[in-house]
């Protein structure tokens, strides 16, 4: 019914944000460690993986965390705006393009 395709566009915004910082923190994993600046926020040989850690959150708070935040709440705002329209012709072009595979008859044995 209704609340099921409201309840999953919430899911898909939800996701559509998480993505929103999960790739912004993707990306910045391949530049990151050629980067320079403060000790405290870069890469540096011989760190333990907590402290490699620690200092990736401290980069990209400090860098990335507000531009990410926009990109992921663009992500909601779409799927907001159009998130059921697209289901609707997903589903429909499911249910025209979908088939069943059906064998002629049982194996036997």
């Amino acid at each position: 019914g209704g609340e099921g395709r409201a309840a999953e566009l919430v899911v898909l915004a939800v996701l559509g944000a998480l993505w929103g910082f999960a790739y912004g923190a993707i990306m910045n994993i391949s530049f990151w460690p050629y980067a320079t600046g403060p000790a405290a926020q870069y890469w540096a040989p011989g760190t333990s993986p907590a402290d490699t850690l620690r200092r990736y959150l401290a980069f990209y708070v400090l860098t990335s965390l507000a531009w990410d935040a926009f990109g992921a709440f663009g992500n909601v705002l779409l799927i907001v705006l159009f998130g059921a329209p697209v289901l609707r012709a997903l589903r429909r072009f499911r249910d025209r393009m979908g088939f069943a595979y059906q064998p002629d008859g049982a194996l036997e044995t």
